[in-house]
């Protein structure tokens, strides 16, 4: 009896604890399969085995990024939390001004909002434009490309944090980094270049273009030649995440971001989009949001894998926020990441964001600052209004641009000057009559 009603209150306790409704969803995603970034002086395969360029996205990462937006759906729309059509008021997407980013956000909404009913635009296809939204240059993209952006407080930190480490393994790899040299062409090669290596061969086995050196076994170990280099890519790619300041450079801005939007839905402060943000990015800001969170995993991060961020409203009118991670492609359920100090993947909005206060930068003035720029120190920015047929409208708009008078109102003014200026003249002039009307009045 007494194992009955426990048993009894352990479900009620579970139910109690599942009782949440969802108010907010926040997602970043990595881009999908693409070309070689680089290559190397000996390698094979060059632009023209690459239909599309080099870093282009692949049909494969097309494919794998509308399978990321079919995902969304089957989330958000099948369990009625977003409209099955599409709503500007519901929905935001936004991308890096880089092409691979933004082909990833057109098929991920694609998979998410396919054209049906009245929504079909044209017969024979399901895919409508549907708009995403850009800031650029890339390089100045502090939220969704920070890796790119100037900051030599990061670039110091990194060099000393790391500095013993690569040396350690130049001398411990000595010899394989010279093998490499000598087949790829690529000299000098050490922990700062493996990942030149790394990019051009690992996309070139994702589409049967192989190389014998690479698969063939190193010398007195199990592992290919390839799985050594993957291994060096990853300790040099987490390498510039992993520890303080360097996540809260890399991934602080986007972190205030996800929060403070959070805390303004919770406060029932009005916002558009109201339910749902969809950022279509890079692996590294993925691996630094990651990192900045506290649940980074020692991974590179897989093409199309996304982090979702879920604000959630309890029975008892708390608010709660939840983070998962998708790291596959074709999975049918996100991974539940462990939050530090939440015993769990669930967490209190208020128990999340004090413990991240330290991690997150609110303005790029206070990132500006403490990367050591100076304060007066601005970049032009550009803003791009990208439909999903890739069709593009920019804007560019400077500090200079900004305080400028537009043209009309200059106009105005222009006119307003001139008419005073001729009724001054005239005021002047009818004075000028009387008085000398009243001398002659005085004469007579």
């Amino acid at each position: 009896m007494n194992l009955h009603w426990a048993s009894l209150l352990l479900l009620l306790t579970i139910s109690r604890a599942n009782c949440r409704n969802l108010l907010l969803a926040q997602v970043i995603s990595r881009h999908g399969d693409r070309a070689p970034d680089v290559t190397y002086p000996n390698d094979e395969y060059i632009a023209k085995d690459w239909p599309r360029g080099y870093s282009e996205l692949t049909n494969e990462g097309m494919q794998e990024t509308y399978r990321l937006g079919q995902f969304y759906r089957k989330r958000y729309v099948d369990s009625t939390f977003l409209a099955p059509e599409y709503n500007k008021d519901e929905i935001y997407t936004r991308s890096t001004d880089v092409p691979r980013a933004l082909t990833s956000a057109q098929s991920i909404l694609f998979g998410l909002y396919p054209a049906t009913g009245e929504d079909v635009w044209m017969n024979g296809t399901s895919w409508q434009p549907l708009p995403v939204h850009g800031f650029m240059p890339a390089s100045d993209d502090l939220l969704l490309k920070p890796t790119s952006v100037n900051c030599p407080a990061k670039v110091a930190a990194w060099t000393t944090l790391t500095k013993d480490l690569f040396e350690q393994y130049d001398i411990e790899y000595a010899d394989f980094f010279e093998y490499i040299a000598n087949v790829t062409g690529m000299r000098p090669m050490n922990m700062n270049k493996i990942s030149h290596i790394y990019d051009a061969v690992s996309c070139e086995r994702n589409h049967n273009m192989t190389h014998a050196w690479a698969e063939a076994q190193w010398k007195n170990s199990t592992k290919t030649v390839f799985d050594t280099i993957v291994e060096l890519k990853q300790v040099f790619r987490i390498s510039q995440f992993s520890q303080p300041p360097l996540y809260n450079f890399t991934g602080g801005y986007l972190l205030f971001d996800f929060v403070d939007r959070m805390q303004k839905k919770a406060a029932n402060i009005s916002t558009v989009p109201q339910k749902m943000i969809i950022y279509s990015s890079h692996d590294g800001t993925v691996t630094a949001l990651m990192y900045a969170m506290g649940v980074g995993n020692g991974q590179l991060t897989p093409y199309a894998s996304a982090v979702m961020l879920e604000l959630y409203q309890n029975d008892q009118n708390g608010f709660e926020v939840g983070v998962f991670f998708r790291n596959d492609s074709y999975a049918e359920q996100p991974m539940e990441l462990q939050i530090p100090g939440c015993g769990g993947n669930i967490c209190t909005l208020e128990a999340f964001s004090s413990s991240l206060q330290s991690v997150m930068y609110r303005t790029r003035s206070d990132y500006n600052r403490d990367c050591g720029l100076p304060e007066e120190e601005t970049t032009p920015s550009f803003f791009v209004s990208t439909t999903s047929d890739g069709s593009t409208q920019k804007a560019a708009q400077t500090a200079d641009d900004q305080n400028r008078v537009p043209d009309y109102i200059a106009w105005i003014l222009g006119g307003l000057c001139l008419i005073l200026l001729f009724a001054l003249i005239l005021a002047l002039c009818c004075c000028c009559r009387i008085q000398k009307k009243h001398r002659h009045n005085n004469r007579s």
